[in-house]
């Protein structure tokens, strides 16, 4: 079954990457969906950690990552947005900083689709009748509720917001309708 971890503002804290990175081969993650604000101009063990992990990245770019960031560090600057599939739906997945709400994708989400967004750094998990999941991993690094820094796994199953620190689950989706 494909499992995909989903990131969010690392905001250059190399030592959080390494935990998530450990914590997404740990869960047998095919890649890692990385939202952006990456802060690789903040540590060399960033673009490191990137580089030489043994899962891939998919990265969007958010409002604190520059393009000064990649090409000094030899690595294409990211799209706004990305999208990849899951079996029959549709993950969407962006800052969130441009395109706030799941109405304003420049794709068709259905309701059992995923809008995956971060900047917030607070961690949110939910779908009404009429939208996709809603997901926002929290962040990595630097979160602003009273929870660990958090990641999210997305399978076609279900979706599970957890702790970095600890792999409690802070959230779970129900599963699919």
């Amino acid at each position: 079954m494909d499992k995909y971890a989903v990131v969010s503002d690392i905001h250059g804290d190399s030592g959080m990457l390494k935990m998530l990175i450990n914590r997404a081969i740990k869960e047998s993650a095919k890649a890692i969906l990385c939202l952006g604000d990456i802060g690789l101009s903040q540590s060399a063990d960033i673009v490191d950690s990137i580089r030489s992990s043994s899962l891939p990245f998919s990265i969007v770019r958010g409002n604190c990552d520059s393009a000064w960031d990649f090409s000094n560090v030899s690595m294409h600057m990211p799209p706004k947005y990305k999208t990849v599939e899951l079996g029959d739906r549709t993950i969407f997945f962006t800052h969130g900083d441009s395109i706030k709400v799941w109405h304003d994708a420049p794709v068709h989400l259905l309701q059992n689709d995923i809008f995956a967004f971060g900047h917030t750094h607070v961690p949110i998990l939910y779908r009404d009748d009429k939208s996709p999941w809603i997901l926002n991993p929290g962040s990595a690094s630097r979160p602003r509720c009273n929870c660990d820094p958090s990641m999210a796994f997305v399978t076609n199953e279900e979706i599970r917001i957890v702790s970095i620190l600890t792999g409690m689950v802070l959230k779970k989706g129900l599963q699919w309708l």
